[in-house]
């Protein structure tokens, strides 16, 4: 048994040098997709489990492994997902009379958002996740701040000289569910991972995850 711990922590550590990131999917897994990221210098992990209903389990949190088995312990996960950023794009050669604000989620694909100035609504463009304001809107406002959705109010400073606003968030249509605060325990055989079913996908038997080659 000691043999076979020490040679899988071999095979761990051989894996982690070649391989940043070790990703680890469900086998036949056809209607659905779920996966477990592994960032070995961090000891860090990601479960994202996705269904065609557009609802997705989200994890995030620490590994360990010892002898044939690997924990997954859970933080925080909601607070590590819903993590956003806004970067603000000036043009200080030339003014602009319209602003441009641009929502993608986190793989720099367009998310649909709303947002509101005074008792205003304003909605991006499904296909492109744009939303063109013109600035007039704001002249009479010496210090004009937006709402948006998920988000404290954005102040637009410089607005003159402000050309765009790019804003990562989450697509609010798709359901998330956040697995936080707790530990999940699977088999651990190097290239493989056996758990439990979580999600009746098939029929309580225990499913594997094989480790996807780069």
């Amino acid at each position: 048994m000691k043999i076979l711990n020490l040679f899988q922590l071999f095979l761990f550590a051989s894996m982690c040098n070649a391989q940043d990131t070790l990703i680890y999917s469900q086998k036949d897994a056809s209607m659905f997709s779920n996966y477990y990221y592994l960032y070995p210098k961090t000891k860090t992990f990601e479960h994202k489990f996705s269904t065609d209903d557009m609802q997705i389990w989200y994890g995030y949190g620490t590994f360990t492994i010892k002898g044939n088995k690997i924990a997954f312990v859970f933080g925080e996960s909601y607070d590590r997902h819903t993590q956003k950023r806004i970067n603000q794009i000036y043009d200080t050669a030339k003014t602009s009379d319209t602003l441009q604000i641009t929502f993608k989620d986190s793989a720099s694909s367009p998310a649909f958002a709303t947002l509101r100035y005074k008792d205003t609504f304003y909605y991006s463009d499904i296909e492109s996740g744009n939303i063109t304001i013109p600035k007039k809107i704001f002249e009479e406002d010496p210090n004009p701040s937006i709402a948006i959705y998920g988000f404290n109010k954005l102040e637009l400073n410089n607005l003159a000289h402000l050309k765009e606003v790019e804003i990562t968030m989450h697509d609010f249509f798709i359901r998330y569910h956040y697995e936080s605060n707790f530990t999940r325990e699977l088999i651990y055989k190097g290239n493989k991972l056996k758990s439990k079913d979580f999600y009746s996908t098939s029929r309580k038997r225990r499913v594997q995850f094989l480790l996807e080659k780069k």
